[in-house]
């Protein structure tokens, strides 16, 4: 589990911001597992059109998220859903900025 963890979560720490860079592939309907990270325990949650996170509660400062260029606050007990968009199975560091047209 931890391959298929690794190959379509790529989960990283850049800073103090634990990045999820997605690349399920379409005939993967949807991926679960637990990560810990910062002492908190997270059920993450990927299918073709989200990405959930729930922290589970314990008494722990929040940590910090990022996903496709958005970044958001995870508190303990929480839960987070970041929309996908057709952008989503590519790789994003730096913020995301939308194209002009």
């Amino acid at each position: 589990m931890d391959i298929v963890q690794r190959c379509y979560s790529d989960l990283e720490t850049k800073g103090d911001v634990l990045w999820f860079n997605l690349s399920l592939p379409t005939e993967m309907k949807r991926l679960h597992f637990d990560i810990m990270y910062r002492q908190h325990r997270i059920s993450v949650e990927i299918d073709q059109h989200k990405l959930r996170l729930t922290s589970r509660p314990q008494d722990i400062s929040p940590i910090t998220v990022g996903f496709s260029g958005r970044i958001k606050a995870l508190a303990s007990g929480d839960t987070l859903e970041f929309e996908l968009n057709p952008d989503s199975n590519t790789k994003h560091h730096e913020p995301y900025r939308p194209e002009h047209r």
